[in-house]
């Protein structure tokens, strides 16, 4: 996906689930996503692209220019991602940890 393709869907969904239509150099907090929006943008960009993406790039990139800049240049290939299948948003593997940990509590009180 061009920057330029990537630039509009990302308006396109922050319009969508926040209904801003911010400037590319503004960051997303300050022109006033919440963390809510920046979940709910996080899993339809994440459909979009075809890839799981660290939930961080919205605060580590906080503004449209700088994460697509970053995404373009295939940045976050990999690393924890927040679920888009209407789960909690944890990662598999934490949720995975978090059991063992409650079974092993369980055996031992």
């Amino acid at each position: 996906m061009t920057a330029e393709a990537l630039d509009t869907t990302l308006v396109d969904l922050i319009v969508a689930h926040a209904g801003l239509d911010l400037p590319a150099d503004q960051s997303f907090f300050q022109a006033g996503l919440t963390s809510a929006h920046v979940v709910l943008i996080h899993g339809r960009l994440q459909e979009v692209l075809g890839r799981e993406l660290p939930i961080s790039v919205f605060f580590e990139h906080p503004t449209r220019r700088a994460l697509v800049d970053h995404l373009v240049r295939g940045g976050d290939r990999s690393g924890p991602v927040v679920r888009t299948d209407g789960n909690s948003g944890w990662t598999t593997g934490a949720r995975r940890d978090l059991r063992a940990g409650l079974r092993q509590r369980r055996r031992r009180g």
